[in-house]
């Protein structure tokens, strides 16, 4: 099966039709994925918020970077348009952040940015996009007092533990390729999987003692 990357992420399915009609009509395979569908409560707000991903094969990437810049005109956009009342970080933020707008969007950020001359740093883009990619594919940190309060109620017998143990075990987190990875790391994991059975033998033995 071939590799698909996300390209670009929208609110709705609607949203993403134009995207998908200009891949159609140059005949670019693509994804629509839908990662609302499958519930994840680690879930980030902005995934929440725009659910719908467009992916491509890395190797059209180039291709459709330029068929976009080709058939998403900024001149033709009214300057009522809400881009225009961006401050100049805010538009830089829209560049380092490019996956999570519309091609027109970001085309006509950077429209703006060369209009008012606003000078900025190329490499600190790449570098805060890096970091951003290697934030998102790394482990969620716990508290240091979370494990041992956990394995107390877990101890304790009660449902709580049971439930916190599996959520450990379980919990996933999307990454903008659409893919899933384990939110902690395997240690946090083993420590949760001790709990679950720990948390099984004290309710075992609490419903024993209530019969």
């Amino acid at each position: 099966m071939n590799d698909f990357k996300t390209y670009m992420s929208f609110i709705d399915a609607e949203s993403s039709l134009e995207l998908t009609a200009l891949l159609e009509k140059n005949e670019i395979p693509y994804i629509l994925q839908d990662i609302k569908s499958d519930f994840d409560p680690t879930m980030s707000l902005n995934e929440a918020n725009k659910p719908y991903l467009i992916q491509i094969e890395p190797e059209n990437l180039e291709k459709v970077d330029q068929l976009v810049k080709d058939n998403f005109v900024v001149s033709n956009v009214n300057k009522d348009h809400f881009l225009y009342d961006f401050s100049n970080e805010e538009l830089i933020d829209v560049i380092k952040n490019k996956e999570e707008w519309h091609p027109l969007d970001v085309l006509l950020a950077k429209n703006i940015i060369q209009e008012k001359n606003i000078i900025f740093d190329k490499k600190e883009i790449v570098d805060y996009q890096e970091e951003k990619k290697l934030k998102l594919y790394s482990y969620e940190n716990l508290p240091k007092y979370t494990i041992p309060i956990a394995y107390i109620i877990c101890f304790a017998g009660g449902m709580l533990g049971f439930a916190i143990a599996v959520f450990l075990i379980v919990s996933k987190k999307s990454l903008p390729s659409g893919d899933k990875i384990f939110s902690y790391n395997p240690s946090v994991r083993r420590h949760a999987k001790l709990m679950l059975l720990l948390s099984s033998i004290s309710m075992f033995f609490l419903f024993k003692n209530l019969m």
